[in-house]
């Protein structure tokens, strides 16, 4: 039987979650707004929920989705700040229901094979460098709405730089270490200049910013003892337009491994990777088991953007805490 799934969040929730999630095999049994989700979460018969509302929203909607003793399926960043993460992250724990986070990258192609690559053929780490430099639609037309406010879970730290820590550590592994300069813009943050040292000893420099006029896009590069490699997506759906490039000591030439293209019209390169990790979570709610990325995923990228957020107030680095 199908797993039954409540989305909460009428934007994303139906033009996204709900194709997704339907993709993977679920019984869609209601959609909901912000503000009129407590009598759809509360239903029995639903095995799970899936969110799909502001960070500053999140923790209602989850907590009580946790009480009635549903999984849910959170967005990120999992909430405004690192005090509401924790409480959906705990309350997580207690429940022992599936409890996942939405971070797509590693859901694609062209990461999954940097991530086999960066655990192989690069060998040792040496260095990365991230450059992020797009213009939002709230950026461009500067709207007054959750976006653009830290305090809501908007923000560029929130949006985006959540989806960045979480990709360092899942391709490198820890980050002990933060230096941080942040630029803010009303309410919010838009950009960000870090230096992220790892356990490893290797650094990441990073250049993040939400505010670039005709910015060229996400790339990585990585370069490690026996091995290099790029992922590139200079096209503006953030899932469809990645390259991968590699190269290693034995073969040192740069080979398209993964070639990126612009979207279809009327393409949203989102569904099919969170349709994949939409698949693990309910086989997780099926089986009474776990999934991965899981809601501690979240408050681990929340508890880096506070380390981020502190070292640009102290003007210094930071070491970051070891544990979630």
């Amino acid at each position: 039987m199908p797993a039954r799934v409540a989305i909460v969040g009428r934007q994303f929730g139906s033009r996204v979650l709900a194709k997704a999630f339907a993709d993977a095999g679920a019984h869609i049994v209601g959609l909901a707004g912000g503000d009129d989700w407590k009598d759809l979460v509360r239903l029995a018969g639903i095995d799970a929920v899936a969110i799909s509302v502001p960070g500053g929203a999140q923790k209602a909607v989850a907590l009580e989705a946790l009480k009635a003793g549903k999984a849910i399926f959170c967005e990120k960043p999992l909430a405004e700040n690192l005090d509401s993460a924790r409480e959906i992250a705990a309350a997580a724990r207690r429940s022992k229901r599936p409890a996942v986070i939405d971070f797509e990258f590693p859901e694609t192609t062209a990461w999954t094979l940097a991530e086999k690559f960066s655990h192989g053929k690069l060998g040792r780490l040496r260095h990365a460098s991230i450059v992020w430099q797009i213009e939002t639609y709230a950026n461009v037309h500067r709207t007054n709405n959750w976006k653009r406010r830290n305090a809501s879970g908007g923000g560029t730290l929130n949006n985006f730089g959540s989806h960045l820590f979480h990709n360092v550590e899942w391709l490198f592994g820890r980050i002990t270490e933060i230096s941080a300069r942040v630029l803010h813009d009303g309410p919010g943050d838009v950009s960000a200049e870090m230096i992220l040292s790892l356990k490893n000893g290797a650094t990441v420099s990073v250049s993040l910013a939400a505010d670039a006029f005709l910015g060229s896009g996400h790339r990585l590069e990585a370069y490690g003892s026996t091995g290099s490699f790029i992922l590139d997506n200079p096209h503006a759906d953030y899932m469809t337009g990645w390259s991968l490039r590699t190269a290693t000591r034995k073969s040192p030439k740069w080979k398209l491994i993964v070639k990126g293209r612009a979207a279809f019209k009327g393409e949203d390169g989102r569904i099919k990777p969170i349709s994949r990790l939409a698949k693990r979570f309910l086989e997780a709610v099926a089986a009474r088991g776990k999934a991965e990325p899981s809601v501690a995923a979240g408050l681990r990228a929340q508890t880096l953007i506070d380390a981020a957020r502190r070292s640009d107030r102290l003007k210094r680095a930071v070491k970051v805490p070891h544990g979630r």
